[in-house]
Formats: structure tokens, sequence, C-alpha cells
């Protein structure tokens, strides 16, 4: 009798540090799932239209930001607007006949909420591919 309730004891203290081990590591995978170090997005702008999409920053203070819009038609001009978490906005807008548009940051970057605005003003609609790396 006294080894089954030993056995019991030891079952039970297994339980309890395999829920804090749950626990614990529950608190931090949320924290890391809810910051993107890398996140992309494709869709398409119609003219007038501007499409926004957001990242969560929440890393290391010497984190870079590099983030590039790219689309087919060179003939089409997209712009891309940053915004960070300060409210800070940064416009890329090349006005030369190619399908891209380059956004970069050195560290030390402001953690939060950052937007990536896809901006069309021309005639129609554009499909494009956006991302965005925190490294």
């Amino acid at each position: 009798m006294k080894g089954i309730g030993k056995a019991s004891v030891l079952v039970a203290l297994a339980g309890v540090i395999a829920a804090a081990v749950v626990g614990f590591g529950s608190g931090q995978a949320s924290r890391a799932a809810a910051c993107d170090t890398f996140s992309d997005w494709s869709g398409t702008v119609k003219n007038g239209k501007t499409v926004v999409h957001a990242a969560e920053f929440c890393s290391g203070p010497d984190d870079d930001l590099l983030a590039a819009l790219n689309w087919r038609n060179a003939k089409k001009d997209l712009r891309l607007v940053v915004t960070d978490p300060d409210g800070n906005v940064f416009v890329v807008d090349g006005h030369v006949p190619q399908p891209y548009e380059v956004y970069a940051q050195a560290g030390s970057l402001p953690e939060g909420k950052w937007t990536f605005a896809v901006e069309y003003d021309g005639k129609g609609k554009v499909d494009y591919s956006l991302w965005a790396r925190f490294d």
C-alpha cells in the first residue's frame, strides 16, 4: 500500500511540475507569437486606394528593418508608406520605371505595431507582394 501511495504522490508531483512548465512556456510562447520577425503579404490595390498591413515588433534593440514591395508592371507606380509605432511616417516612392520599392531602417527600432501601406494613384488595379523583416 505504501508503494502505491508514493507512486501516486510522484505522479501528482510530476503533473504539478508539468503544469508549471507548460504554464511558464505558454506565457513566453504567446509573447513570441505576438512578435513578428518576418511577415509577407500579397494583394491587389485599386486606383486611388490604400491597402494597409501590420506587423508587431518586439525584439532586440539592435535589430534592423527591411521591407520590400514588388509588382509586375514597371509602368505602374506604387508607393510604400511605412509608419513606426511612434507615428513617424516614411514614404518610399522612387518615380522611376521599376516594379519595386524598398525601405530599410537601422536599429534601434521602436517596439510595437508597424504598418506598411501600399498606395496606388494610377488607372486600374495592381497585384503586389510585400514583405517586412526585423533582423
